[in-house]
């Protein structure tokens, strides 16, 4: 079997974002399947190379964009691509597309009738592909993700410290980790830290932008979201070190006495099993990818309301057991995620479509 992966996501914005995780860590592991199961892989930017495809018995886009033609497909080779989730969808006045945007999203609806099959992250995002694409339901596989393997537990109580100096991080706070769309929910995360009085560290190159003078946001009402986020950052209890390197965000996940991912909306929720990984409690919206990931190792809320959401956060300020048991149970459903079992699943439905031809 032959096999071509699109390596468009490792570059760009995209690199430091889930899918380019996705890619890079899904490439990594089915290069090593590749010795057992005797199949060949190729990653290269399918853009550049369209005419090539069809030297291939399988390609697979691991991303799909709503609204640009992205996805082309091959006369001969069968397709298969990743949907991670419909967001925007979900939300159309915070992501509008405009008169072109709405086409793109009808000629990549419309291609997707042609692929072998569509590979998303949960059950979750399986049922919203149903209802927004109309695809068939026996033609999507959830497929799970994984934590980045760069995470572990640090047992250093000295280098934990140095780094937590040089970032200039309070001995005690609340994690968020990710970027800045409408359905992260960060103005009520804001406002439930600042309820208790909780410092609050937020990772992201977008969150420390939006501190910047220079940083300009529109008026438009799909960045309402932004406008209120930014005032209420304006605490001196938000604390926002921009991107960091591996090692550093190792150490902060470490660090922090709870990570909260309050989002209306995921499919899937990358940080949280990085947290589990670090042993690092975690409070999440109760919404149904995160109860599908986290189980019940996370401590599960209503983040729609900023005072729900500060009585969850503080508990594991308050009671240091509860905080110990957290841990423990999140590291526990860890256990059961890696990217060798993604890869071998993926490599199965490459199988399953190839003998369905």
């Amino acid at each position: 079997m032959r096999i071509a992966i699109d390596s468009g996501p490792l570059s760009g914005g995209h690199a430091v974002r889930g899918v380019g995780f996705y890619t890079r860590f899904l490439c990594e592991q089915l290069t090593k399947l590749s010795v057992s199961k005797k199949f060949t892989l190729e990653v290269f930017d399918f853009s550049d190379n369209l005419g090539k495809l069809d030297s291939f018995d399988v390609v697979h886009y691991p991303y799909f964009d709503l609204f640009k033609t992205s996805l082309k497909i091959p006369k001969e080779a069968r397709v298969v691509v990743t949907i991670h989730d419909v967001i925007p969808l979900l939300y159309p006045s915070h992501y509008p597309t405009g008169v072109r945007g709405r086409l793109n999203l009808f000629r990549q609806t419309m291609n997707l009738s042609k692929v072998g099959a569509i590979i998303t992250d949960s059950e979750a995002s399986k049922k919203d592909i149903v209802r927004f694409l109309k695809v068939e339901q026996e033609k999507i596989y959830p497929i799970h993700l994984a934590p980045n393997p760069n995470i572990l537990k640090i047992k250093s109580k000295i280098e934990l410290e140095s780094i937590r100096q040089r970032l200039n991080l309070p001995k005690e706070f609340v994690l968020y980790v990710g970027d800045v769309n409408y359905n992260k929910n960060l103005v009520n995360l804001v406002k439930a830290c600042k309820t208790r009085n909780l410092a609050l560290v937020m990772v992201g190159k977008k969150l420390k932008e939006l501190r910047s003078e220079e940083f300009k946001i529109s008026d438009n009402a799909e960045e309402a979201h932004l406008r209120e986020l930014v005032r209420e950052m304006k605490d001196e209890g938000v604390y926002t070190p921009g991107f960091v390197s591996d090692k550093e965000l190792v150490a902060i996940y470490n660090l922090a006495m709870v990570y909260c991912q309050p989002s209306l909306y995921e499919g899937f929720g990358l940080p949280v099993l990085d947290a589990f990984v670090c042993g690092c409690p975690v409070v999440a919206n109760k919404t149904q990818a995160l109860v599908e990931i986290a189980e019940d190792g996370a401590m599960f809320t209503n983040a729609l309301s900023p005072q729900k959401l500060s009585e969850s956060l503080g508990v594991f300020f308050d009671n240091k057991s509860e905080r110990s048991k957290y841990g423990e149970l999140g590291q526990r459903i860890v256990e059961k995620y890696s990217w060798k079992k993604t890869a071998i699943q993926t490599y199965e439905v490459y199988e399953q479509i190839l003998k369905a031809r």
